[in-house]
């Protein structure tokens, strides 16, 4: 018997929406016993998708940060040899650049 992929997808979909919506396995067997449905994963493999939720978001950001710092050093290039600390809020609409003179804002 193959187990269809697809099947993981719903399950890691329906981990990120609880995780979301700040409810856990509990509340999700709650809703799924109301709403006369089949039962959710165990709460072990809940569990195991909520790593795995958890790792891939942490490895995205990561790279979304990362994209955002090259884009900073492609727009702003020091006349002089400065070390710069690039950060860039949560919603990305805001980049602040520290140097050792002065901080730079720029909003997206």
């Amino acid at each position: 018997m193959q187990i269809c992929p697809c099947a993981f997808e719903v399950s890691r979909r329906i981990v990120l929406a609880t995780r979301d919506i700040a409810i856990g396995h509990q509340a999700l067997a709650k809703f799924t016993g109301v709403m006369n449905m089949r039962p959710p994963m165990n709460e072990n493999s809940y569990r195991d998708h909520v790593a795995l939720v958890r790792r891939a978001a942490k490895a995205n950001c990561k790279q979304s940060k990362t994209n955002a710092v090259e884009e900073v050093k492609t727009v702003y290039e020091p006349k002089e040899e400065v070390k710069f600390d690039i950060e860039v809020s949560g919603d990305d609409t805001l980049i602040l650049i520290w140097s050792s003179h002065c901080p730079i804002h720029h909003h997206r």
